[in-house]
């Protein structure tokens, strides 16, 4: 998240990825869902509220079930959706767009992070 937090967006987007396809290999769904979250973060920042929502509630999802603990950075960008997508969406597009996150597999979450079949906003 430091590359993020710094504003080089294309190699936080990189290690992000990164991280997901090393940690994929070994379901380390911890790793993963924070990876995600900081996509998400990436996604709001680019103006794509949409997508940063579904991938927030991807993060969301992969996290259920997990003894995981959330770091203070971790709270913060889940803040920073949150507050950007429900301002953006308005409650019905924010709870949507959460909605079909959570339901995504890991598959269809790095297509929206590609940018391959992106939904269009409500």
């Amino acid at each position: 998240m430091v590359a993020r937090d710094r504003g080089n967006l294309a190699e936080a987007r990189s290690l992000f990825l990164d991280v997901i396809e090393w940690f994929s290999e070994n379901d380390y769904r911890p790793a993963i869902a924070v990876a995600l979250l900081g996509l998400a973060t990436l996604e709001f920042r680019e103006g794509r509220p949409v997508q940063a929502v579904q991938l927030l509630g991807t993060s969301r999802a992969l996290r259920r079930g997990t003894r995981m603990t959330r770091e203070a950075a971790e709270e913060m960008a889940e803040r920073e959706v949150e507050e950007g997508g429900g301002e953006s969406l308005g409650e019905a597009g924010y709870e949507r767009a959460l909605e079909e996150g959570e339901r995504f597999s890991l598959e269809r979450a790095l297509e929206i992070v590609r940018g391959e079949g992106i939904a269009e906003a409500p």
